[in-house]
Parts: C-alpha cells; sequence; structure tokens
C-alpha cells in the first residue's frame, strides 16, 4: 500500500496514487467473486454466463464516490463477463444495516467497513476469510493495518487505509 506522509479526510492516511486505490479496489473485487462462489447468500448471481456481484460502501463525497465508480467501470472492461452493482449508504446508516443483513443472511459480496467493524461483522459468521483463496497475501501491507482484518486468527479485509491519533 502507498501512504502519503498526510491526512486525508477526516484525519485519515490516503493512498498516493489513484493507481493505489485502482490496486486496492479491483483486488478486493477479485477477492469478493472468488469467495462469493462459497457465499451462502443471495446477493451474487449469474444469469447468462454473466456475474453479478454485490457492493455496499459508505463513500458518498463527490471524490471517493467517483473513484470507485472508475474503478468498478474499469474493471468491468477488464471481465466483460461480470458486473459490480454498487450500493451507497451514509456511514451513519452502514452499520446497522451490515448487521441487519447479516442476521437475515444477504450480505452482499462485498462490503466497505471501518477497521473497527471488522471484528462485529466477521462475529456473525457471515463473513468469508480471504485466507486460501488465490492470490491473497498479507505481504507488503502494514503488520497493524492487517492485524485490523483479522478475526480469530482469520483475515477477513484488505485495509484501504489506516487511522493515526496523534496526542
Amino acid at each position: 500500500m502507498h501512504i502519503t506522509k498526510g491526512p486525508g479526510p477526516r484525519g485519515r492516511s490516503r493512498l498516493r496514487t489513484r493507481r493505489g486505490w485502482g490496486a486496492i479496489a479491483i483486488g478486493v473485487v477479485v477477492a469478493a467473486l472468488a469467495a462469493a462462489g462459497c457465499s451462502s447468500g443471495s446477493s451474487s448471481g449469474s444469469s447468462g454466463g454473466k456475474t453479478t456481484i454485490t457492493e455496499l460502501d459508505y463513500f458518498t463525497s463527490s471524490g471517493g464516490n467517483a473513484a470507485l465508480n472508475w474503478y468498478n467501470k474499469k474493471f468491468e472492461a477488464a471481465h466483460p463477463n461480470i458486473t459490480v452493482k454498487r450500493e451507497v449508504v451514509p456511514y451513519a446508516n452502514l452499520i446497522t444495516k451490515v448487521l441487519q443483513e447479516a442476521s437475515a443472511g444477504d450480505l452482499p459480496n462485498i462490503v466497505m467497513l471501518d477497521n473497527p467493524n471488522v471484528p462485529e461483522v466477521a462475529a456473525t459468521g457471515q463473513l468469508k476469510p480471504l485466507d486460501g483463496l488465490p492470490g491473497f497475501t498479507t505481504s507488503g501491507y502494514i503488520p497493524g493495518a492487517i492485524s485490523e482484518c483479522t478475526y480469530q486468527g482469520k483475515h477477513y479485509c484488505y485495509p484501504i487505509g489506516t487511522n493515526t491519533i496523534g496526542i
């Protein structure tokens, strides 16, 4: 992950380049697609040889929204048999929506969560661990960021950023 020295929006670290966002976004989509094959939810489907994967995030700002839409289009162009269906909700509503969908067994294939929420959602048993998926690696990530994606010894996410607190 490429991190800049300055804080991003809301004091969070930011990726240095759009390429960094793209690599992460595409990596998340590919990992989710692989996990979707073993998903018990009804949020992925295939029709006429075309697969739809669903993604839920809270990137409502124009910059984050535009970036994810751009990368989804780029991914779909490179993988014409896959469609990404994206749903955006305000951050204040995200965890409630995710936990409700988890209790119904109907999570999207991809969920963008804040680091502290990963264990809570993983504890529902509705997230699929990434360990063992083709291409999954923690190499190149800051150990602390990877630890925030780990629950009971299994990895459930890729970090797209990390938070820092200064005193």
